[in-house]
């Protein structure tokens, strides 16, 4: 874990070094980030393999989540703006680098930050951008996936975003993060020897009604068998 935080110290710094001389440059943060990314994917060993195809035009990827990893070994191929949970911004090095390459924390209890997320996604599709959503809100390891929140459905069919499904799987067991503390699960997965993934990659859906494409994407991804 101290390699990889270290690593990411490294390439923030470039970030925030580019950005007192030159001013905010978002493109040049991104691929910044997303060279981290691949390099940490190399540094824990993980392989992906992907299924489908990526769309050109900018889409409302909806994922499940797994593990801390995922939006590392996605970010590692594409270019999206997550939106995460705002306690990620208290993480050391990790929230100040998240902040640095694009991000839109989120705080569920609180409704003016519900609002600023949803023109805050309109904002950035707008610029050409991907979102990034985990649905079910937090990780899990169960065979079928969590119930997923309406909002970013909701969201997709106001502002007439394509909603892409996006399912990770692992191929080996004890990889989710179901209970205890972010390094305690980093350290009990990552120490593995290697770590298998793969990537399925469902049909553009474009957004007629919130919930039943929310129900539709659901059961996609409950219609794989989980492994991890």
């Amino acid at each position: 874990m101290a390699l990889v935080l270290a690593t990411m110290g490294m390439y923030l710094s470039v970030i925030l070094l580019r950005r007192v001389w030159s001013g905010d440059d978002l493109s040049h943060a991104l691929r910044i980030r997303q060279r981290w990314c691949r390099l940490a994917l190399r540094i824990l060993k993980i392989s992906v393999h992907w299924e489908g195809f990526w769309p050109q035009n900018p889409v409302m990827v909806e994922c499940n989540h797994r593990s801390m990893m995922d939006p590392v070994i996605l970010l590692a191929s594409y270019t999206c703006i997550p939106v995460g949970k705002a306690e990620i911004a208290r993480y050391p090095i990790l929230g100040k680098a998240a902040e640095a390459t694009g991000i839109i924390f989120l705080r569920r209890d609180d409704p003016d930050s519900r609002r600023q997320t949803r023109e805050a996604i309109g904002r950035w599709f707008k610029k050409g951008c991907s979102i990034l959503i985990f649905p079910e809100g937090t990780t899990g390891g169960g065979e079928k996936t969590m119930p997923f929140r309406k909002g970013s459905f909701e969201v997709a069919y106001e502002q007439n975003i394509p909603v892409l499904p996006l399912f990770i799987e692992y191929l080996d067991h004890d990889v989710a993060w179901e209970s205890g503390s972010m390094h305690r699960h980093f350290v009990n997965t990552y120490g593995k020897s290697g770590i298998r993934v793969n990537l399925r990659i469902g049909q553009e859906i474009h957004v007629k009604d919130p919930i039943q494409t929310m129900d539709q994407v659901k059961s996609w991804m409950d219609g794989f068998p989980a492994r991890s």
